[in-house]
């Protein structure tokens, strides 16, 4: 199941947990860059078009677009 992560605080799964923040962060930045590649190269978003990234050493989450932005609205602190 994924969990949005937002800036100022973690979904309720997320807390008290071990999670390295400053990897969390890298790995939004780098899901907001593929958002951004792919809005320049002209993809759209259609039916079970999207982009994942697991969360740094965890297998069970996931982070994911936010749901209703197109790929181009996406940034660092939304991925």
């Amino acid at each position: 199941m994924a969990h949005e992560l937002k800036t100022g605080g973690a979904p309720a799964i997320l807390r008290n947990s071990d999670l390295d923040a400053h990897a969390v962060a890298q790995a939004r930045v780098d899901l907001a860059a593929c958002f951004r590649m792919a809005a320049r190269l002209g993809l759209q978003e259609g039916i079970c078009n999207h982009f994942s990234a697991m969360v740094p050493n965890r297998d069970d989450l996931f982070l994911v677009n936010p749901y209703g932005l197109a790929f181009e609205e996406i940034t660092d602190e939304q991925a």
